[in-house]
């Protein structure tokens, strides 16, 4: 529904479920779902990250949960990257990435993104 509702647009997510045992979160055995991260425009310029939970919002897409908003701190990022999964509470998070709430490249023309995986998914 989405992609024909935007035919300019490409919407970034994952499909998980029953092809990671261990990382079901919360589907029954044989189950999948997706769950969007991101969206951009076709010539390759992401969308503003407000704008991209409207979009998602306005058209039921399951988006990854937002675990702050505010301003920079490296250690919110590991306290973040290190709690439970927000989709089911049970297992760890796979970690936690930052992006800024209006889009930013550097000199290089790459996205400004930091991930911090967390200890808990690597074991």
């Amino acid at each position: 529904v989405f992609c024909r509702a935007n035919p300019e647009l490409v919407l970034w997510g994952e499909v998980y479920g029953m092809n990671k045992p261990s990382y079901t979160y919360g589907l029954a055995p044989g189950q999948r779902s997706f769950i969007a991260f991101d969206i951009c425009r076709k010539d390759g310029v992401f969308l503003n990250y407000d704008d991209f939970v409207s979009l998602c919002d306005t058209h039921n897409v399951p988006r990854v949960p937002e675990l702050y908003r505010g301003p920079w701190s490296r250690e919110k990022v590991i306290e973040m990257a290190e709690q439970p999964c927000k989709l089911t509470g049970k297992t760890n998070a796979e970690g936690a990435v930052v992006k800024p709430v209006t889009e930013r490249v550097n000199r290089r023309f790459e996205r400004l993104i930091y991930k911090v995986i967390g200890s808990g998914y690597k074991t």
